[in-house]
């Protein structure tokens, strides 16, 4: 397989890609592709959301449809590492 390299990025794309989809697996995630955009040559977006919750979603932007994916993938770790999904909620006393 090939491998897709970024300059200044450690990873492969598909690399990144696997790990990221595993990661959000093993945390009960069960994310979809929800829609593609390719306006332009050379130009990508994908919105990506959990089955379960679709207010749970980001969207991701590159130049081929791996750099795209990959994106969107980081995107919801970002926002799950600070609660972005969730900082409208209640989620009770984090003191105790």
């Amino acid at each position: 397989m090939t491998q897709t390299f970024i300059p200044g990025k450690d990873a492969a794309l598909e690399d990144s890609i696997a790990r990221f989809q595993q990661k959000l697996l093993d945390l009960g995630f069960d994310i979809e592709e929800a829609s593609w955009l390719n306006p332009v040559p050379h130009v990508w977006s994908v919105h990506i959301r959990d089955k379960a919750c679709a207010l749970c979603f980001t969207n991701g932007k590159g130049a081929t449809k791996k750099a795209a994916l990959a994106s969107a993938l980081g995107e919801y770790f970002e926002r799950l590492s600070t609660n972005y999904f969730f900082a409208d909620f209640w989620l009770g006393d984090t003191n105790r």
